[in-house]
């Protein structure tokens, strides 16, 4: 093997690996960006969930003899 062979080798097992990418985006990105979805979900599931039990309140609260209304 040549000097410059080994300096271009040298040089490549020193630079710090390339960023995964896909289409200009980065593979960690889209990943945080899943991960954030992911909880964006669970908190609208929570929410509908307090919302349905809040609204069968209100409707048996409605129901109720001597509610003015």
């Amino acid at each position: 093997m040549s000097g410059a062979e080994e300096a271009r080798l040298g040089a490549q097992e020193s630079a710090p690996p390339l960023p995964l990418t896909d289409d200009e985006y980065s593979v960690g990105r889209m990943m945080a960006a899943m991960l954030s979805l992911e909880d964006d979900l669970t908190l609208v599931a929570s929410l509908n969930r307090r919302l349905a039990t809040e609204a069968a309140v209100s409707e048996a609260e409605l129901g109720k003899p001597g509610c003015s209304g």
